[in-house]
């Protein structure tokens, strides 16, 4: 039964991550849309920003709490495979280069932010 919670719960951290991509990219779409977009439009960006700011927040933290506890079961139910396929340097790879991403992500949406914001009505 356990292994079939543990199966669940890197189901739901896959998904999370899905949904977080997703909501990352459109978030970059509005951005480079409003650039372009009339200054009146400003207020529906910006409220429409505050809405993918809060479901990548949601989706991030889910991303957390779920690989926490995919961390904790990963020893225990695949250590031993992926060790064997030499998974794990891979892994950590993986994981450094999505959080350089995120990281520039965040960053190039806090710019576009305030480019827009500047333009407001």
């Amino acid at each position: 039964m356990l292994g079939v919670l543990v199966m669940l719960n890197n189901f739901f951290h896959d998904l999370s991550v899905a949904l977080f991509t997703c909501a990352l990219l459109g978030r970059v779409a509005l951005w480079r849309s409003a650039l372009a977009a009339p200054a009146e439009a400003t207020p529906a960006v910006l409220a429409l920003d505050r809405l993918g700011r809060r479901l990548t927040s949601w989706s991030l933290a889910a991303i957390v709490g779920f690989g926490a506890v995919r961390l904790a079961a990963f020893e225990q139910y695949e250590w031993i495979p992926a060790l064997g396929r030499d998974q794990i340097p891979a892994l950590a790879a993986k994981h450094v280069l999505l959080v350089s991403l995120l990281l520039w992500a965040v960053w190039a949406a806090r710019r576009a932010r305030a480019l827009v914001a500047r333009r407001a009505p």
